[in-house]
């Protein structure tokens, strides 16, 4: 069985993405389905939540696989501009 080293994560990069796209903490929340309350404590590093471990796994996987997201997700836009309009990533 193959096994990922543990690793610290930096929770941070949460804020950083949420930051690019321009969303509001409640905003980017309702994308992840969680509560603006705990957004904040992944952000500060207070939490990880299990979705981002197994992210981080994948990730370290599709990279030693010599794999790319682009692997993963088949129809994946030549063109991934950030849209200036917040309400382009909301939940529905």
């Amino acid at each position: 069985m193959y096994q990922v080293k543990n690793q610290a994560l930096n929770n941070k990069v949460i804020k950083t993405i949420r930051d690019k796209l321009n969303l509001s903490q409640k905003e980017m929340a309702d994308l992840l389905s969680t509560e603006q309350s705990r957004l904040s404590k992944i952000e500060r590093g207070k939490h990880t939540p299990d979705w981002l471990v197994k992210f981080a796994t994948l990730a370290r996987l599709l990279n030693d696989a010599g794999l790319s997201w682009h692997d993963v997700i088949l129809d994946l836009p030549d063109n991934l501009g950030v849209s200036e309009d917040p309400s382009e990533y909301k939940a529905e």
